[in-house]
């Protein structure tokens, strides 16, 4: 009698097991908050820098830095995304998961919410997407907390800027935007714009679904400090990397255009340049 007691306890315990294996039933049931993955989109065919993801900045690559910050924060799984078997041999060595993605999302016309959605389709025990560009070398541990703090309360989270620009269209002729130019404002006195800076961009598995990265129910984490005694940069070059990048070690706001930095890479500049917005 004893022993069929212990077979069937045994038995009910393997089906037991076999029925909550699937993590989000786990979940639900014992009200465990969402599976959060950290994600890098990083395919291998970028035009302006080739294989800029893994390009060196400070000795570590872009994709490093990032993988560096990642991992000191409590996400449930890392995974970098991509085509190419370089990115994918960087992205091991800072211990990522890989997601081979397909050749549909690595085109030049394939946007990050295509990219996304595909990695959502593959990976159903994940619930929320905190996508990080990696070419954002700035990036720290403390914003990928805070966004997280975030979360709890909001559908979705994603990295600005702060911006107090006076900003100009042209239609025909120069139209000011955001201020009266017979009456210009002092900078401490204009309205506050956010500007997204693509830090990163938080979602759930739900808003993706339906196409979006962001609704009317989202918060911002502003990334930098609007620092307007300190708009320096420093392009140099050494004999390790092509191009190093170097800044202060506290958050500033980076004014040196996108255009200008590979414009130098590609030339090979050889002269330290210091730079003013």
């Amino acid at each position: 009698m004893k022993i069929y007691v212990i077979y069937y306890a045994l038995v009910i315990f393997i089906l037991f097991d076999e029925i909550f294996a699937c993590k989000k039933i786990k979940r639900y049931i014992f009200n465990k908050r969402p599976h959060v993955a950290a994600l890098i989109l990083a395919r291998g065919g970028s035009k302006g820098i080739k294989l800029k993801n893994i390009q060196k900045v400070g000795g570590i690559s872009l994709l490093g830095r990032s993988l560096k910050q990642i991992n000191q924060v409590n996400f449930d799984s890392v995974w970098v995304s991509t085509e190419h078997n370089l990115i994918y041999k960087e992205a091991i060595k800072f211990n990522s998961n890989i997601h081979w993605r397909s050749v549909d999302t690595a085109t030049d016309e394939a946007t990050s919410l295509f990219a996304v959605q595909e990695f959502l389709k593959h990976h159903s025990e994940v619930d929320v997407v905190f996508l990080v560009q990696c070419t954002s070398p700035f990036l720290h541990k403390s914003y990928l907390n805070e966004a997280l703090t975030l979360l709890e309360n909001y559908k979705c989270v994603f990295s600005v800027s702060r911006s107090t620009k006076l900003r100009w269209i042209s239609q025909n002729k120069l139209i000011a935007l955001n201020f009266d130019p017979y009456n210009r404002p002092r900078r401490q006195d204009m309205n506050t714009e956010f500007i997204e800076n693509g830090m990163f961009y938080v979602a759930s598995r739900h808003l993706i679904q339906t196409g979006i990265f962001q609704n009317n129910k989202s918060e911002v984490n502003i990334k930098y400090n609007q620092n307007q005694d300190f708009p320096y940069c420093f392009v140099v070059k050494n004999e390790n990397t092509p191009t190093r990048i170097k800044c202060c070690n506290y958050p500033i706001l980076f004014r040196f255009s996108a255009i200008s930095i590979t414009k130098l890479w590609n030339r090979g500049n050889t002269s330290v340049r210091r730079c003013r917005s």
